[in-house]
């Protein structure tokens, strides 16, 4: 559907949650399809996730991984000890992406505490529907207090985020994330103000910590122009939500969806490989082949998550 509609569906639709999370719809998962959107989008592959840049965190994430393993051992030896590994390995995630943005630890801090229940809220917020979006009398009377909470929860993360850029805007010889981010500032600032870094750094942050996956739906897309899909006419300005999880489980597309069959990915890297490929070709104005999850929206660290 996405494939044959990638143009079409590029726009994200102006949801009240990314008005007030988002710097009003200026980051790069919830910014409209246009130049600044292709701009962020070159910024994150070119200047933050590119192979490069990552390889100069290596030492980062392997502090992490000891440290990671440190606390498995410090719990098993002795004797057997019982361990819950799934929040273990969220806290990993967490701690190396902080490190690599800010180029301190935040493990067991209360900064990272305070982070992360601002994280959860934020989630809480996208993975549900706001009615105000879709009938917007409920805006004018705030339906539910959403908009007061909104406000409040859109304060406390932009506190947050600028007390990050602030500690590390004097900081010329840092190897950061934020350090990176504030030298582009200083040749462009007129375009990368503290509201554009702020931005990719939450999205960075959240897109890491999504689970397999975070939310039933994918985010949001809107259709540009009017369009077909499956021999219906999809008017322009029209609201499409991909339901991943029912994807994931579709007997349809799986053998056996609901069985828990790891080896049915021993070809799917090979697949990746294949798509990335195609999407370079794209690129390059020729033809491509792709998926849902492929073309004007695809994720942007699809490269370096394949390779």
């Amino acid at each position: 559907m996405l494939h044959q509609n990638d143009i079409v569906f590029a726009n994200r639709p102006l949801l009240t949650v990314a008005k007030y999370v988002d710097y009003n719809h200026t980051t790069l998962a919830s910014a409209p399809y246009g130049d600044h959107w292709r701009n962020l989008r070159r910024l994150s592959t070119l200047e933050i996730l590119s192979s490069n840049r990552l390889n100069k965190f290596l030492g980062i994430r392997r502090d992490e991984i000891k440290n990671f393993l440190n606390k498995l051992y410090q719990v098993s030896s002795k004797d057997f000890g019982k361990v819950e590994l799934r929040p273990m390995f969220s806290e990993l995630t967490f701690n190396t992406i902080m490190h690599m943005i800010t180029g301190k630890p935040y493990c067991e801090t209360n900064e990272a505490r305070h982070f992360r229940e601002i994280i959860r809220e934020v989630f809480k917020f996208a993975e549900t529907s706001y009615p105000g979006d879709f009938l917007p009398i409920l805006q004018w009377i705030d339906y539910q207090g959403s908009l007061k909470k909104l406000k409040v929860l859109s304060k406390r993360t932009d506190v947050l985020l600028q007390g990050l850029i602030d500690g590390q805007r004097n900081d010329k010889a840092g190897n950061t994330m934020i350090s990176h981010l504030l030298s582009l500032q200083e040749s462009q600032p007129e375009y990368y103000t503290d509201e554009i870094i702020k931005g990719l750094i939450m999205n960075i942050i959240l897109e890491t910590l999504r689970l397999c996956p975070a939310a039933p739906l994918l985010l949001p897309h809107l259709s540009n122009n009017e369009c077909s899909i499956g021999g219906y006419v999809v008017p322009k300005n029209t609201m499409l939500l991909v339901n991943a999880w029912a994807i994931h489980r579709d007997s349809q597309m799986w053998d056996d969806a609901l069985k828990f069959k790891p080896e049915r990915f021993e070809m799917v890297k090979l697949r990746a490989i294949a798509a990335v490929l195609a999407i370079r070709t794209w690129q390059e104005g020729l033809s491509r082949d792709g998926s849902c999850q492929q073309g004007f929206r695809v994720c942007f660290g699809l490269y370096d998550s394949v390779f």
